[in-house]
This record gives structure tokens, sequence and C-alpha cells, in this order.
């Protein structure tokens, strides 16, 4: 029996009825589902009672106006929201964004260009937004396995602890990334079909303006699609075999890993570039004899210690970074990771590597420093730390295929 697709809801908010009919005849030939309200109230008793798709409000309105009910309605849900005003100032404009307005339309709109928008953010968003909740979903179970399993974990040895956790990790991630890349491909057909429509639209400013936001999701949807490659290389399954592999690799994977956090804390500099998702895996060679999984866990472990003293420093996000150099020397690869967090307490530096220690006040075992150590010492390299211009450095001494 085949499967009756449910008609999106759109939720019209305006306080004049006439704006209400005309919004709703510029959609008429799409099979939308439409509410009403005439008010921020009453629009956000509509948004609890029916769940829209997507919502399109007017700004100028009695008891509530726009820009209060966008920002309530944002502390419910990421439903999209179009705000149909005759209001056209770059500062009116502005303000919507910063209520959490996804679109911004003037009065009197175009027909066709309200559709097109419409069209627009309901693809993006009834596909991705569902999967995204599918996503924090899964992170909550593994949140949960997590914790279920710490108290035995600390019992084990510290290596094993490691291994034991990242094999539950890479098994959900690779389930995770097989989740997404389903909607991502879906998003992506739909942009592309969306183009092929506007082909034949003859209004050339509409179509320029129509054809930027298709690129600019096209961009987060490949942007999205390298973070999930890099996810699925580093969840597969550690089996200790050592290869030929390039160090500047496993550094770019484990860098786009932890980017969601990092961009919100500081810049990153890999060999005097700020890093990005577009940085190039391959860009530079430095070939190493180890195991490409091992080594990457050292990576994250040291960049998310110095991640976790960045976020409680006072300093700004502008003045905040972590460096990361890569020099030979001879037979050997110099690896440094640099921060200016303050350093490490002078108390535990001598220990830093030992197990258990740490001056995290939030959750944390305080191993991670020691598995990093046990793994760069299979390697036949060498890990030190010492204080720096105000700030931790982690040296890392691997030997080079020579």
């Amino acid at each position: 029996m085949q499967k009756i697709q449910k008609k999106p809801l759109l939720l019209i908010v305006d306080d004049l009825e006439d704006n209400r009919l005309a919004i709703k005849l510029s959609l008429k030939k799409e099979p939308f589902n439409i509410i009403e309200a005439a008010n921020g109230r009453e629009g956000l008793e509509q948004n609890l009672k029916h769940t829209p798709d997507l919502i399109l409000t007017d700004v100028m309105m009695p008891i509530m106006d726009g820009y209060e009910f966008s920002k309530k309605i944002r502390l419910l849900s990421q439903v999209p929201i179009i705000m149909v005003s005759a209001l056209s100032e770059r500062e009116d404009k502005l303000k919507a964004l910063e209520c959490g307005v996804n679109d911004f339309i003037s009065k009197p709109f175009d027909k066709t260009e309200l559709l097109a928008r419409v069209r627009s953010l309901l693809h993006f968003y009834t596909s991705f937004i569902k999967k995204q909740s599918e996503l924090q979903m899964l992170n909550n179970v593994l949140e949960e396995k997590v914790k279920e399993r710490t108290k035995a974990l600390e019992e084990e040895q510290e290596k094993k602890i490691f291994d034991a956790k990242l094999a539950s990790i890479g098994k959900l991630a690779a389930g995770i990334t097989h989740e997404i890349n389903t909607p991502l491909a879906y998003i992506k057909g739909n942009i592309e079909i969306l183009e092929m429509d506007l082909a034949h639209l003859k209004d050339k400013n509409l179509k320029k303006s129509i054809f930027k936001t298709s690129k600019t999701i096209n961009e987060g949807v490949n942007r999205i699609a390298m973070i999930i490659e890099s996810m699925r290389e580093i969840s597969k399954k550690s089996d200790n075999k050592k290869q030929n592999i390039n160090i500047f690799n496993t550094i770019v994977v484990s860098l786009r890993m932890i980017h969601n956090r990092s961009k919100h804390i500081c810049n990153i500099y890999l060999c005097g570039e700020i890093f990005s998702l577009d940085t190039k895996k391959n860009e530079k060679n430095f070939e190493v004899f180890c195991n490409i999984q091992r080594i990457e866990q050292v990576w994250i472990i040291i960049l998310n210690n110095a991640l976790d003293a960045l976020a409680s420093s006072k300093l700004s996000f502008k003045d905040r970074f972590i460096s990361i150099d890569i020099k030979q020397d001879g037979n050997w690869l110099n690896i440094n990771l640099k921060d200016n967090a303050g350093g490490i307490d002078k108390t535990i530096i001598e220990q830093i590597f030992d197990p258990f220690v740490s001056t995290k006040t939030h959750a944390g075992m305080g191993i991670g420093l020691n598995v990093a150590t046990q793994i760069i010492e299979e390697h036949n390299g060498h890990i030190t730390a010492y204080n720096e211009d105000s700030g931790a450095n982690f040296l890392v001494k691997l030997p080079l295929n020579v």
C-alpha cells in the first residue's frame, strides 16, 4: 500500500486579514495546509497546537510583534521562519535575522519569489532537520552507553579503556554517517531540480538571487559531506596494523572532527595557515610508518585538552589560538601543538602523562594523555610537555621513513 505523503503545514501570522489572504493566494499552486493567526500571541498558540513546517510572519502587529514572536519560536524549535513586512531598511532585516528569522521578504512582494523561497526552505528543512533530530537521539544514546560503562572502564588498564570506548563510538559513528548520507543526497537532488526549474524563470534578478541562495546551500551540504567522510575515516575499526601514512592527513582529519566545537573557541593554525574545512588532507606530505587510527587519537586528545583550557580562558576569541607546526629534524618528524591558554599547572606538569592526573573541574578521568603517551611509545616515538609564552606546548617526535 502506497504511503500518503503529508501536506506541509504553513502558519501565516498577520494582523490584517487582507495580507493573510494575499499570501495564501500566492501559495495556492502548492498543496499546502494553511493555518492563520492575527498576532504573535495567537501565533505561539497555533504553533504549540499544530507544529507547522514553516511560518510566515509580519512585523508590526498588536499584542506581540513579529520580532518577539520569532524569538519565542526559536526557544521552542528550529522551524523555518520567513518575515514578510513593509519594513525594508537594512537595520530591520538585521534585527529579523538576530531574532532567528531565516528569510526576509519586503512588501509588496513578488508572488513567484515568495513561492520559490517557501519551496526552498521546506525542501531543505523537512529533510535535514528531521535527520538532525535523529542524529541527536543517537548521540544521546551514545552518551548514556558511555556513562553506564564508566565504572567498569575505570577498573581496567588505561589503554584497553580507550580502545573499548573508541570501538563503541566508532560503531555508532559509522551508523550515523550512513543515516546522514541519505538526506544529504536528497537535499542535493532537490537543489538540482530547483536550479533546473529556475532556468525557465524570466525575472533575471530573482533568478540570480535564488541561484545565489542555492549555491550557499550547496556549499553547506558539501561541507557536511566532508565532515561525514572524516567521521567515517576516523571511526574505522583499528586492527593495530601499521602502514606508511601522511601525518598531515591525520591531523586534518582530526581537526575536521573537532571543528564544530573549535570554531566557537579559537582559530587553529596548521603549518602557519588558519585551518578550515576546505584545507586539503594531502596539501603537505610527511610520511611515517604508523597506525592511522591510533595516531589520530593522539591529536584529538591533545587538541581537546587545549580547547578545554581555552574555553575557560578570559581571552577574547581573536586573541586565542592553537598552532600546529610540523618540521623534519634529521630522521625525526617533530609535531608541535601549542596554545595560549595559560599553560599547564606547575604542580602537575611533571606527572602530566601519568594516569588520572588532571586539573579539570568538569567530568573526566584524566587518562587521555597517558593513553597518548602509550600510543606514541608504541610507534618508537617520544612526547614531552612544557610551558612557553603563556601556553602549553606538546612536542611529539616520530621516526621518519628514511
